[in-house]
């Protein structure tokens, strides 16, 4: 026996929920704080990424410079040290559940250091962007490249004045080859993830041995 067409679309109205509100519950669920949003999770990598330097500030070279100043030749040491700093916890679980490796650019790090209340170096190091995975990678390489990216050390170049300023030599012999100093340093990078796109900044002051070249 044929239903009338009233009939027919009173049945389909009815049964309307019954299909479609599992879908509409999920959706409502997600939407919700339930499941965090995909720039709730890009906030919370960017939180995550740590940001460290060594405490160790060595010397490579120093070099002597002659210039001549009103007629008459001036000497003086330039001095070039070594300094690691690091960028921690990249890896992040995606929207899906996925993990990925949130893109670090812009990266750069700048420090001073103070001896006796006088400034005897200065480092300056860019990074146009860290490793990151294209998303075409198979997954054997994919999870390499997030092992590799996850925890990444930069070493930066520092210069600095040798003697008559700062005599290095000197204070080698006499602290046998490590001087204590005080490190200001800041790291700014900009961070993405899926979606969301910040900059972030980090900043610290510490206690830090200077590596001297001893005989």
């Amino acid at each position: 026996m044929a239903y009338p067409r009233s009939k027919a679309v009173l049945v389909f109205l009815a049964l309307l929920p019954v299909y479609l509100g599992p879908y509409m519950y999920a959706y409502g669920r997600t939407q919700s704080n339930v499941f965090p949003t995909v720039e709730t999770l890009d906030g919370q990598a960017m939180d995550d990424v740590k940001t460290g330097v060594d405490n160790s500030v060595t010397e490579i070279v120093a070099q002597s410079v002659t210039r001549t100043v009103n007629g008459q030749p001036v000497t003086w040491t330039e001095v070039t040290y070594t300094l690691p700093f690091r960028v921690l916890n990249r890896i992040f679980k995606t929207y899906i559940n996925f993990p990925a490796l949130l893109s670090v650019s812009k990266l750069t790090f700048q420090a001073t250091g103070v001896f006796n209340g006088t400034e005897i170096l200065s480092c300056h190091h860019y990074v146009d962007s860290l490793i990151a995975p294209t998303g075409f990678e198979v997954l054997a390489v994919f999870g390499s490249i997030l092992k590799a990216g996850n925890n990444t050390v930069i070493t930066a170049f520092c210069h600095g004045p040798g003697s008559p300023t700062f005599d290095t030599a000197k204070l080698s012999q006499q602290n046998l080859g490590v001087v204590t100093i005080s490190l200001l340093w800041t790291i700014d990078a900009t961070l993405k993830g899926e979606k969301v796109e910040g900059t972030r900044q980090w900043t610290g002051v510490q206690s830090e041995n200077l590596l001297l070249t001893f005989p």
